[in-house]
């Protein structure tokens, strides 16, 4: 049963929804509207009526979708399993298809992990040229360990290309990310609404070309949409079951904090959510069966951190420190740069140079002042939260292993790369106005229930305020997927797609 929030928690939901549907807004019209992009060294015109022209083709493709949906909702409902069955595997297979087109001879971090699974997968130990690089990024380990785990499961299996390998990998998790959106939109609004849901994310052009792209962006993503269905379904277990959820819960938030840091703003979000229930016995039973699998798993990453680095004194003096990380990303939009690398990595000591970024933050943020803040904060929202591509094109550009006519739709400065980017970035904008749009209308309606859906907006302006201290990067959403696209198809009129969902949300009650 929900619980009825007092006249506090309530005023601070409305709060909350309003400034979630005015950021959501302002980002959708910013990126509708901006007349030029600087994605990587130089800087492409754009035409807002044309985005506003393709923005007008999905609406109307959703528009007829949602139509269809509401005409033969029963048919729908009757067929579910079946339908989404045939989407999931449309999704996989794409995936596949376009990741194979789009392979590429992986550089930098992505090489790192890449070929590092493979020697872990081969001999357990990280190869002797990668180790300078995992002694300075120890967090990238868990993505080569995971990578290591799948391609020692595919050798059983006969397959020995690790390429194909890690590519089927990817091709998998995006699929399963695809169905887990699903059932958590199923879960909240019906059946009819999660195939909504789950057709709209096969519309995400980029998504199938990341693919090819063997990093911790598509690892994570899952485990997100997993521990977020999860943690929806206690509300409707009781007894062992729930505890069992709010355990599993726990341990997929493990891992995906273990492979990404960013997952951790949904288990914040969770503990939010929890803490708005205003049970102390609720809060106390998250803590415990949640909490303390993400523990343990940290835990666990650090040791097998230590035993895959041997050497003592690098592990220790090695490590950029975390905020390392929230020093770049007060630098010009937020993205990486070489010199604060540089200057971080120069230190020799964790401490000392967490000190000194420490000092540097400080400057840079008094040398913004409030409303250089508040600009800054623009220009790494447009970095991050502009690019309906998600930055695919600076992934897919390391030597392609065959060049085809995707790589001339696809890269910047290819000759259809603006096609591309208008075709991407308006569905992406549609999106994100249904998300604001959604949170607006539950606004106008009095709609202030510290439900699933409030849950998922959580998550989405934490992944925000996350990504306003870290470096810029589009490719980050990629991971959030799930998260953008429940906001986009929850909340609001949550009958949009056909009477089956009213009930289906009346009985998970």
């Amino acid at each position: 049963m929900r619980a009825h929030p007092s006249r506090l928690s309530s005023l601070l939901l409305r709060a909350f929804t309003g400034v979630f549907c005015l950021l959501f807004l302002a980002i959708t019209a910013a990126v509708l509207f901006a007349t030029e992009r600087h994605p990587e060294e130089y800087t492409y015109s754009l035409q807002p009526a044309r985005m506003l022209l393709f923005v007008l083709f999905w609406a109307a493709l959703f528009a007829g979708v949602f139509w269809l949906c509401r005409r033969f909702g029963d048919l729908l409902c009757r067929h579910e399993r079946w339908i989404a069955a045939a989407m999931v595997a449309v999704l996989a297979a794409g995936s596949l298809l376009a990741g194979w087109l789009l392979q590429v001879d992986t550089l930098n971090d992505v090489r790192a992990v890449f070929l590092t699974a493979q020697g872990l997968a081969r001999e357990g130990a990280i190869p002797a040229d990668f180790l300078g690089y995992f002694y300075i990024r120890p967090n990238n380990i868990a993505s080569a360990v995971f990578l290591s785990l799948w391609l020692r499961v595919t050798a059983l299996f006969g397959c020995a290309d690790p390429g194909f390998s890690a590519l089927l990998l990817n091709a998998l998790l995006i699929a399963l990310s695809g169905a887990l959106l699903r059932l958590l939109v199923r879960e909240i609004a019906g059946p009819v609404a999660g195939l909504q849901a789950l057709f709209a994310l096969l519309t995400c052009i980029p998504l199938y070309a990341y693919a090819a792209i063997y990093y911790s962006d598509l690892y994570a993503m899952p485990f997100v949409a997993g521990a977020l269905l999860l943690y929806c379904r206690t509300r409707r277990a009781e007894g062992r079951r729930h505890l069992l959820l709010l355990l599993s819960c726990g341990l997929l938030l493990g891992i995906g904090i273990w492979i990404k840091v960013s997952v951790g703003v949904v288990a914040i979000a969770m503990l939010i959510h929890t803490l708005f229930q205003g049970k102390l016995r609720a809060l106390l039973r998250f803590l415990a069966l949640a909490g303390l699998p993400i523990l343990l798993f940290l835990l666990a990453g650090n040791l097998l951190s230590a035993q895959l680095l041997p050497d003592a004194e690098q592990r220790q003096s090695a490590p950029l420190p975390y905020n390392h990380w929230i020093m770049m990303g007060l630098e010009g939009d937020g993205r990486w740069n070489n010199a604060d690398e540089v200057f971080s990595a120069s230190f020799g000591d964790p401490s000392l140079a967490a000190a000194a970024d420490w000092e540097v933050i400080r400057q840079r943020v008094a040398g913004y002042g409030p409303l250089g803040m508040v600009q800054l904060w623009a220009r790494k929202t447009m970095y991050s939260f502009g690019d309906g591509t998600y930055n695919v094109a600076s992934m897919l550009d390391d030597n392609p292993l065959r060049p085809n006519f995707l790589h001339g739709i696809l890269l910047y400065g290819s000759p259809h790369y603006l096609l591309f980017f208008y075709l991407c970035t308006s569905l992406y904008c549609l999106i994100l106005a249904g998300a604001a749009l959604r949170a607006g209308r539950d606004l106008l309606t009095g709609r202030s229930a510290a439900d699933p859906v409030f849950l998922l907006r959580l998550c989405l302006f934490g992944f925000w305020l996350f990504m306003m201290l870290w470096e810029s990067n589009a490719r980050y959403l990629v991971h959030y997927l799930p998260v953008l696209y429940s906001c986009a198809f929850l909340g609001g009129d949550k009958a949009q797609a056909h009477p089956a969902s009213l009930q289906a949300e009346k009985d998970a009650s």
